[in-house]
């Protein structure tokens, strides 16, 4: 069945430079906005036929929470759509965070941006377990807010690529960009990318965004 993959919305830390992902930052205005436009469409499209999960991430699950008033479904709270785990207090500041930073190695599923958080392999994993958990469990859509570098790792495992060809990042997606995962003759395939036509986005905008 058809899995939208939504990226949360506009978060403090994808605007000011002293917060990191770490701190569990909230949505901004915009965020709320970005979900609310999100929750609007999905109310026409999809209605309540589905099931919801999410990370329990702050940004993560407010973005949830406002689909979830629009389309009366109860979000389910799945821990394994969390962001990269650095391994960072989140009382770190950004320049401490600097310190735990490292270079990529080759074979990237070996590297560890930050020293004391996941590896590539690691993550990947997690992402191919989790949509694998999630993918047999909704005889109609299923709904999944997470996090960029997460769904990344989903698509990435989704479509085949195996870890020892992956790269660090390569599908970017826009805050509450939707990606619909679905099959064709058996087949995994990606139907939509970042799709993003709830937001009224020129290309331009799209490029600039973090």
């Amino acid at each position: 069945m058809p899995i939208l993959l939504i990226r949360h919305g506009e978060a403090v830390s994808n605007v000011d430079p002293e917060v990191g992902s770490w701190h569990d930052p909230p949505l901004t205005p915009k965020g709320r906005q970005q979900a609310t436009a999100l929750a609007q469409r999905l109310q026409k499209s999809i209605g309540s036929d589905c099931k919801l999960y999410t990370s329990h991430r702050k940004r993560a699950l407010e973005t949830a929470e406002i689909i979830a008033q629009h389309i009366n479904v109860e979000p389910i709270i799945e821990p394994e759509l969390d962001e990269y785990r650095h391994g960072l207090s989140p009382t770190t500041t950004m320049e401490e965070s600097k310190t735990y930073w490292t270079e990529k190695c080759d074979p990237i599923r070996d590297w560890r941006p930050y020293s004391c958080g996941e590896s590539v392999e690691e993550i990947f994993k997690r992402a191919g377990e989790v949509i694998e958990k999630i993918d047999p469990e909704c005889d109609n859509w299923s709904l999944v807010v997470s996090h960029s570098y997460l769904i990344d790792k989903i698509i990435s495992y989704w479509i085949g690529i195996p870890i020892d060809t992956l790269q660090h990042f390569v599908f970017s997606t826009t805050n509450t960009g939707a990606t619909l995962l679905t099959y064709r003759q058996g087949d995994r395939i990606i139907k939509h990318m970042n799709d993003t036509l709830h937001l009224g986005e020129s290309f331009e905008t799209i490029l600039d965004s973090k």
